[in-house]
């Protein structure tokens, strides 16, 4: 049992199961208290994160809409995206899109047999727009798998 920062008090003739989502809602009440961040059914709102990271499991393949829809609270400039790929694509590279309501906020390249790439940057992220990754292109002998790209601000 964890033992640093505030318990939740036990459910009178809750089970353990009703117990863990009690303290699953506390914090995520206290960490959305301390962020201003909101969740919405089928899309997730957050206010000024440090970094939005977008993960696509599995073989790739080339669609508009790759990640979890997401929207930001506030205005955000993102500083860099990183594009990672635990396994590389082969025979051409992998390029991925972050959309922001439907324009570019930046285009990630993972060259032939690499891992990773990034880009310094990026186009302002409005409040309440609806966050896209568009894989625009794969590799022709292998299109790469799971694709993670952080969006840093």
């Amino acid at each position: 049992m964890n033992t640093k920062g505030p318990t939740v008090p036990p459910i009178p003739g809750g089970s353990a199961g009703d117990q863990l989502v009690a303290t699953i809602n506390d914090r995520l009440r206290r960490l959305q208290a301390a962020t201003s961040a909101v969740t919405l059914p089928g899309r997730a709102t957050v206010a000024a994160p440090a970094e939005l990271v977008l993960a696509v499991p599995g073989v790739l393949g080339v669609t508009s809409s790759a990640a979890p829809l997401v929207s930001l609270a506030a205005v955000a400039q993102p500083r860099k995206i990183v594009a990672l790929v635990k396994t590389a694509p082969a025979g051409a590279a992998l390029t991925v899109q972050v959309l922001a309501g439907g324009s570019q906020v930046g285009l990630v390249t993972i060259a032939a047999g690499s891992t990773s790439a990034s880009m310094m940057g990026g186009t302002a992220i409005q409040p309440d727009a609806v966050i896209t990754l568009a894989i625009t292109s794969v590799g022709t002998t292998f299109p790469g798998a799971d694709l993670t790209v952080m969006v840093r601000f």
